[in-house]
């Protein structure tokens, strides 16, 4: 199965839109924080449209999976 050929996602990756960057609007520095229940970051958010520079690469993806790793590992220290 490709990717690019699912009728759902057809390959998509994070885009900033025209109208967004008119709003300043930044769904990355939006989803860079947890969401905390009890004091505990319950969801965390990773994956290359939460990067702030390197969104739609793989390496964005990677990074932010480091960074929500270290957050938990930073939490139970």
């Amino acid at each position: 199965n490709k990717w690019y050929a699912n009728p759902h996602f057809r390959g998509t990756y994070s885009f900033e839109t025209v109208e967004s960057r008119k709003e300043g609007i930044s769904l990355e520095e939006i989803l860079l924080e947890p969401l905390i229940s009890n004091g505990k970051p319950t969801i965390l958010f990773a994956g290359e449209a939460t990067h702030p520079t390197h969104y739609s690469t793989v390496h964005g993806a990677i990074e932010t999976g480091h960074r929500e790793a270290q957050r938990i590992i930073n939490f139970y220290k």
